[in-house]
């Protein structure tokens, strides 16, 4: 049985061996003389900032993708948008008409045409109608989607089109424009091609997070001070016999406080040195060596008595190492505009001439030194750090935990020295992974007395067994063992503690030259030089490979028929299953029979234990002949759980597959693997960067979650790390700052994207603000204007919304008119104008609005506009619905389901198995809503995956989805049942065994998206859909359950009350919209003709 942790910290340890020494690197005698030369002369201004390789390979990439994309390749550079396509089919014969507007008459050319016909097909039609001259060229003629800027392409067919089915569905005509000339305003011309091959770090790298405090003129002052200051102490000495040391600690504190505030041991230790041989009477005479040669390997020195004038010299030239040994260290982790001209303190990485690590079977070393910027709320007895390596989600080995310490006040600042080694005896060098991290965890120790404690005992061990103390988790810190070039980390580092809602077991480790936001403590630590010019990460023994033949791997076949059971049902079971220990053995064991098996791979991956060596050659070569699942399913390869270079780059080739359309569906996810990356020069940022070059709408779409992933709230200064209260939104910037830990990579695949769109994407996307921190939209001022819109009509009494909302919507029309932008649904989507009068709001508890904006040929695009609501999670389950809509098109099964989820009351099957399998929740009849085309369609996502609605202790949503008596009746046409409910739960059913299909694509979307802040997706909630989809059953089974779901919901009871419920709500948040509205249907907010 194990100790608590408690127990564990109050063991009595047996003597621990003698730390190593630090590591000093080795300079000649005439090199360590020419350090002493004065400070300011040991800094130099650099035309560039002190980039390093991991930034310097992201530029490389960046322009590497750019020269791929020619501005004269019409395919990578069209120009335009292209309409949305997802395909599916249609029935034999399906007919439509369309009407093709055209510059020559006024009056559009009208026909009915076959859905499978081909655009060229169209476009000739229409120009044999025409009376004008006919181009020789057809390719000079395009068809676009009337009222937006879509165009349909040629050598496609409308029923791959989403505008056309949504016509179909709709039953509306289908209303083109025939375009002379490619409309190609969006392309990269040859100046952006020329512009864009010189692209510098300084274009790509965020412009704050990273500023230094210290610059080349501020630092220059202060050295040249620090200098005097050692320069008079030591000719007051020789003059006077000793002198005080307050002007140096002053100069030295300055520079510390520009430095973060962190003062070293280092430091520490030599000034407190220089102090004694300034102030002590009884300094002993020491000897000074004298150096007299130095010509080959050997010294010729002499010995003398020192003075006491040259005792305090060398006591200036230690304070000055220290220095430079801080300034070194500041410097791994800030961008700076000078270098240091002594290289001795730096780490000698040689990446020629590392010693592989596979041959450094020395255990894991590293010291924790000291805990600086500590927040004025730390009040805690002690404190301690715990420390463990992680390999993705996995941690490795145990966990290894500091002696407790106390906060010191004897240096410049309070901190909390540690200065412990920690030898991870369990994990050699040469096991560590190429991904894995250090993450050590910053507790609060609290002493608790045990109850009935007698305050009189004696006995000092008696008293220590009966206290316990309560830890509370203060902060981590995390470092990647092996850097970018692969070269195992060695030195010295300052790091940030992160806060606690940042999850430490979610990798990989922020980068250094990122933090938190506001004020947050830090950690410096050092690990050991293994070898003088570095350890370099390797795959095994040099010159080995291992290749392996799909003709030498056993059959699948070949097993027992019980063992290919047993594995076939683990595989059936998906990759989110809970495997017993016995079950991963033997998925282990057989691995080379399931190479066959795509499905089979995720498991496997999950089942390896050793990601190092040959083991891992093992595997990748088992992973390039493996069958490769779909692009759909290769998203499972990008979670955090497996962060290899090696797995990722094989899935991001996978889903580099989709199409454009497909792409965009499943881009939120693919936004945010982009966190788990180990690297910034990721195969994720290729990926996505490439796409986005050969699209417009690629590259809206990527724009836009970029910038909805950056943090909205910044932590306000006088807000203390971990002290301030979850009040009055505050708990907006705790997410927040979740998310921050990946806003430093959103950010630079968010510029280099702006750096590489083109200058006319680039003029829609993006207006600079003066201080370039927060690259803003041309739609910013638009958000900003609806905002305030919004805000007036919440804050309006209720007799005055309506005049609110029509003056705020002027204002909005008269800046549309000055600045046309396009909406950030979609970039075809170019609005102009707002019909004012049609505007209106909604009587919800949000008081949404409703704007009609104008578009392109005068058309109305309504669009609603929400405030107070995080509509994150609306985003997210409108998004699945629409890949459940596209999974049930591919496999033939139309539902009906049009824009906004809209879905026909004939076949309401696909909102009944949505709602089902998405947990949502708060369903009444205000969010139930019906177009005047007889469609239903659910609004108002914010409770879903299980997260019912209650009225005090009563759970309201209490039936599996909402199904009642009135749209039975409207599915039955009237009250007698009929054959057209049985239809109706046939399709439910089909619909069900469909999405239980492609369950771990499902799933893929809410597990990538746990880290995104989104409120309720969790690893709970990817548990909750899995259950829900019921993967132990078979068809049969599932389509008899829910069957039975379909009955439970309409025999319930709830639903009416729950109706009732909201309608008492609702009474007194009713509008003054109407002047009768005593006249409309509650679920329907205004009167239709």
């Amino acid at each position: 049985m194990r100790d608590a942790v408690y127990a564990t910290i109050n063991k009595k340890d047996p003597m621990l061996p003698s730390p190593p020494p630090k590591s000093i690197p080795s300079v000649p005698a005439v090199a360590m003389r020419s350090t002493t030369n004065k400070l300011y002369d040991c800094i130099v201004k650099s035309r560039t900032k002190n980039y390093d390789n991991e930034h310097k390979s992201f530029l490389k990439m960046v322009l590497d993708v750019r020269k791929r994309f020619v501005y004269s390749d019409e395919k990578t550079n069209p120009g335009y948008v292209i309409a949305a396509r997802s395909g599916g089919k249609y029935p034999p014969n399906t007919s439509i008409k369309i009407l093709v507007h055209h510059a020559h008459s006024d009056e559009p050319i009208t026909f009915t045409s076959d859905v499978e016909s081909t655009v060229e097909h169209v476009i000739l039609t229409v120009v044999c109608s025409l009376d004008e001259d006919i181009r020789e060229d057809m390719s000079e003629y395009m068809l676009r989607v009337r009222g937006a800027k879509e165009y349909l392409t040629p050598g496609s067919s409308l029923s791959e089109y989403d505008y056309i089915r949504e016509c179909v569905r709709l039953e509306k005509d289908v209303s083109l424009c025939l375009a002379e000339g490619r409309d190609n305003v969006l392309a990269r011309t040859e100046r952006d091609d020329a512009r864009d091959s010189h692209l510098t770090l300084d274009d790509l790298l965020p412009c704050h997070g990273t500023t230094a405090q210290l610059s080349f003129d501020n630092l220059s002052i202060l050295l040249e001070t620090l200098e005097g200051e050692l320069s008079r102490a030591v000719g007051v000495t020789g003059a006077e016999g000793c002198c005080s040391p307050k002007a140096v600690f002053q100069a030295v504190k300055a520079i510390c406080a520009l430095a973060g505030g962190v003062e070293t041991l280092h430091v520490t230790h030599t000034l407190n040195a220089f102090a004694q041989a300034c102030t002590s009477q009884n300094l002993k005479n020491g000897v000074t060596p004298e150096i007299e040669a130095d010509k080959g390997p050997y010294c010729s020195v002499s010995l003398r008595g020192a003075t006491r004038r040259e005792v305090v010299a060398a006591q200036c030239a230690r304070v000055r190492d220290a220095v430079r040994a801080l300034l070194a260290l500041y410097g791994r982790t800030r961008l700076l505009d000078f270098h240091l001209t002594d290289t001795q303190y730096l780490t000698p990485n040689n990446t020629a001439k590392a010693v592989p690590a596979h041959t450094i079977s020395e255990a894991t070393l590293f010291c924790i030194e000291a805990v600086h910027c500590l927040p004025l709320c730390w009040n805690h007895d002690d404190y301690l750090f715990q420390a463990q390596i992680f390999y993705g989600t996995r941690p490795l080995k145990s966990l290894h935990v500091t002696q407790p310490s106390r906060i010191e006040c004897g240096g410049f600042y309070p901190r909390i020295i540690f200065d412990t080694w920690l030898n991870l005896e369990d994990v050699p060098v040469n096991t560590l992974p190429r991904e894995s991290r250090l993450v050590m965890t910053l507790y609060g120790r609290s002493q608790r007395t045990v109850d009935g404690h007698d305050s009189q005992a004696q006995d000092s061990e008696e008293i220590n067994m009966n206290i316990q103390y309560d830890l509370v988790e203060l902060g981590w810190a995390a470092i990647q063992m092996f850097d970018f070039d692969g070269m195992l980390a060695s030195g010295n580092y300052v790091l940030p503690l992160w806060p606690t809602y940042c999850d430490r077991r979610i990798g990989p480790a922020p980068h250094p030259m990122h933090s938190p936001t506001g004020t947050f403590p830090v950690v410096n630590i050092e690990i050991p030089l293994y070898a003088h010019n570095g350890v370099k990460w390797t795959n095994g023994e040099e010159g080995r490979q291992r290749k392996l033949k799909q003709e030498d791997l056993p059959k699948f076949d070949s097993l027992d028929g019980h063992t290919q059971s047993q594995l076939l049902a683990l595989i059936e079971q998906g990759a989110y299953q809970r495997m017993p220990s016995e079950c991963r053995e033997i998925m282990w064991e057989k691995r080379q029979y399931l190479v066959q098996l795509a499905g089979a791979l995720p498991l496997v991956l999950m089942a390896a234990t050793n990601w190092y060596g040959e083991h891992r050659e093992h595997l990748i070569a088992l992973l390039n002949l493996w069958e490769k699942p779909s692009p759909l399913n290769a998203m499972h390869l990008l979670l955090p759980c497996f962060p290899d270079h090696a797995v990722r780059e094989t899935a991001t080739r996978l889903i580099n597959e989709m199409s454009d359309d497909d792409l965009c569906r499943v881009m939120p996810q693919l936004v945010q693997a982009l966190r788990h990356e180990t690297y910034e020069a990721s195969p994720v940022a290729e990926l996505l960067l490439s796409r986005a070059l050969s699209a417009p709408a690629v590259a809206h779409r990527l724009f836009w979650l970029l910038v909805h992933s950056l943090p909205n709230v910044p932590q306000a200064p006088n807000q203390e790390f971990l002290g301030i209260s979850l009040e009055e939104g505050a708990q907006e910037s705790a997410e927040s700052d979740a998310g921050t830990a990946a806003t430093w990579r959103y950010r630079l695949l968010l510029r280099a994207l702006l750096a590489t769109a083109g200058q006319s994407l680039h003029t829609t996307f993006v207006i600079d603000t003066i201080e370039s921190n927060i690259e803003m939209n041309e739609c910013w001022f638009l958000f900003q204007t609806l905002s305030e819109v919004a805000q007036g009509v919440k804050d309006a009494k209720e007799t005055g919304r309506a005049r609110a909302l029509t003056s705020g919507g002027e204002r909005l029309a008269a800046l549309l008119r000055a600045q046309p932008a396009a909406l950030p649904l979609a970039l075809h989507k170019y609005v102009h104008d707002v019909d004012v009068k049609s505007c209106m709001y909604f009587a919800s508890n949000t008081l949404p609005l409703k704007i009609n904006f104008i578009g392109n040929d005068n058309a109305v695009i309504p669009a609603m506009f929400k405030v107070g609501d995080d509509l994150r999670q609306d985003a997210l389950v409108l998004q699945v619905i629409k890949v459940m809509d596209s999974l049930w098109l591919k496999a033939g099964l139309d539902l009906r389901m049009v824009t906004f989820q809209a879905l026909p009351t004939t076949s309401c099957a696909g909102y009944s198995v949505a709602t089902y399998l998405l947990g949502i929740c708060d369903r009444h009849n205000d969010n139930i809503m019906l177009k005047t085309s007889g469609h239903l369609f659910h609004i108002d996502f914010g409770k879903f995956l299980g997260d019912a609605q209650m009225f005090g202790n009563f759970k309201r949503d209490r039936a599996p989805f909402v199904l009642t008596h009135d749209m039975v009746y409207v599915i039955n046409g009237g009250e007698r049942p009929t054959q057209r409910f049985q239809h109706f739960v046939e399709l439910c059913c089909m619909a069900f065994n469909v999405v239980r299909a492609h369950h771990d694509h499902i799933l893929d979307l809410f597990a990538l998206m746990a880290m995104s802040g989104v409120s309720g997706v969790t690893s709970a909630a990817v548990g909750y859909v899995r259950a829900a989809l019921l993967p132990a059953a078979t068809n049969a089974e599932a389509a008899a359950a829910f069957a039975r779901l379909i009955h439970s919901s309409l025999k319930s009871k709830f639903t009416p009350i729950n109706f009732f419920l909201h309608n008492l709500a609702q009474l007194r948040a009713s509008g003054d919209q109407s002047s009768n509205t005593s006249e409309l249907l509650s679920f329907m907010p205004r009167t239709y003709t």
